[in-house]
């Protein structure tokens, strides 16, 4: 963005033009110099753009020395206002065009132009249509996931039997390890 200010001066109609991929942001008017209040006390200030043209605004020496806009132009237009005596200053920035860009690129300029060299070199396009899967291929895809779930069930199941032995062994620790059994029995081999 870059400072854009334009002095119109008394009776004179100023036309601005955007430079190309540029707009023109109007954000601010303010009235000139004034020597005599009372001669600057009603300043219409005109736009044209092509044919039509509109009073953006009104100022005033005594209660209104400037106005606010928000006016963004990308094309030729024309600034004015009514105060026989004085200048009105307009101000605001300039900005690259971003739709510009995307509209001027002449992307339609290089599609066509690749359509033609693929045509010249011969490369041709696979049908989708055309193409059906394999149903032998795509069977062992479904057995290899039904296999992985097996699996993963099966270790959840070895997890949960291990999980149980643990709970077991942790129910043996009560019982005294040695030759003897629960209840007296001996599993020495000696009777």
């Amino acid at each position: 963005m870059e400072f854009w200010g334009v002095e119109v001066k008394a009776g004179q109609t100023l036309k601005v033009k955007p430079e190309l991929f540029k707009l023109i942001h109007v954000s601010q008017a303010a009235i000139g110099e004034v020597k005599d209040v009372k001669e600057a006390k009603y300043v219409p200030l005109r736009l044209t753009v092509g044919e039509n043209s509109y009073v953006i605004g009104t100022l005033s020496a005594e209660d209104r020395p400037q106005l606010m806009f928000d006016l963004v132009f990308e094309k030729e237009f024309e600034l004015s206002h009514g105060w026989k005596n004085g200048s009105v200053h307009f101000i605001g920035y300039t900005a690259d065009d971003p739709s510009g860009d995307e509209i001027d690129s002449g992307d339609d300029v290089f599609s066509d132009e690749e359509n033609v060299l693929e045509a010249l070199n011969g490369k041709l396009e696979a049908d989708v249509k055309d193409v059906k899967p394999d149903a032998k291929k795509s069977a062992p895809v479904k057995d290899a996931k039904n296999a992985k779930v097996a699996e993963s069930k099966k270790e959840a199941e070895s997890d949960e039997d291990d999980s149980d032995d643990e709970d077991d062994s942790e129910d043996d620790s009560d019982v005294p390890l040695g030759m003897d059994g629960p209840e007296g029995m001996d599993f020495s081999g000696d009777s």
